[in-house]
């Protein structure tokens, strides 16, 4: 029964893999009969040229440079915005009128304008710091209405009161798990998003040596090659955030 469902197993893993392959190799089909149709390259490169451009941007230095900075943003932004989500969520609980401020400061915060956002802040900070302080705006409000809907079962307190599982335990054995079970979902999402708020900044605020900055050079200079390159290095980069983050829930906690 065991070989049977390994081998059902490795049968599943192998037929994601191909599906995965033909879903690509069937994009670069529909992408290459495009260009072939738009017969221009300013317009639409072919895949190989998108390819050598790629290569192209791997191999120079600024483009490393530039990445690490937009990551940099991209992770301690994230960061910032948790902190600030819990900070809100805990005063929140606090009394009434914190959760009815709370709320407001957040709905606010989520329906107002990007574009305005970007805009007050070149005019009060520059554009190295504004991309970081939009992504935290735009994804805090998504991790503190997370943080709204973590309750732990009243059930489990009433276990957890049972067999007196407190302080350290309480923490490790309840709260740890239902954090897994409810927010890493959430952050494995929204640190996506982050990375895509930031890129999307940094392109309005041209700031220098980063993913945006080199995106707004390339498209001044209709390179269109390297635009596509860049923003498939993007969505990797998105990708395996998002899959990295997605791990944490396979961590298990121990009750000693």
């Amino acid at each position: 029964m065991k070989s049977f469902s390994k081998k059902e197993k490795t049968y599943k893993l192998i037929k994601n893999i191909f599906y995965i392959v033909l879903s690509v190799y069937l994009l670069l089909v529909i992408w290459q009969i495009f260009s072939l149709l738009v017969s221009n390259p300013l317009l639409l490169p072919s895949v190989s040229q998108t390819m050598q451009d790629l290569f192209q941007t791997l191999y120079s230095i600024d483009f490393y440079s530039s990445f690490g900075m937009t990551l940099f943003r991209t992770l301690y932004s994230f960061m910032f915005a948790i902190i600030i989500a819990v900070v809100l969520y805990l005063l929140s609980k606090t009394c009434e009128f914190c959760q009815k401020f709370c709320s407001i400061l957040v709905s606010i915060l989520r329906s107002f304008p990007t574009i305005a956002i970007i805009l007050f802040l070149l005019i009060w900070t520059n554009s190295q710091i504004a991309p970081s302080i939009i992504s935290i705006l735009v994804v805090m409000p998504i991790i503190y209405a997370g943080l709204q809907g973590l309750n732990v079962d009243r059930n489990i307190k009433i276990i957890a009161k049972l067999y007196d599982i407190k302080g350290r335990n309480y923490i490790k054995f309840i709260w740890l798990p239902n954090f897994q079970k409810n927010l890493i979902p959430l952050f494995a999402s929204t640190i996506a998003l982050n990375l895509k708020v930031m890129v999307a900044s940094e392109v309005l605020a041209h700031t220098y040596n980063s993913l945006g900055g080199l995106m707004q050079s390339a498209s001044v200079y209709f390179e269109i090659g390297q635009l596509i390159a860049l923003a498939f290095i993007t969505i990797l980069t998105a990708i395996i955030l998002e899959k990295l983050t997605t791990l944490l829930k396979y961590v298990r906690f121990k009750v000693k």
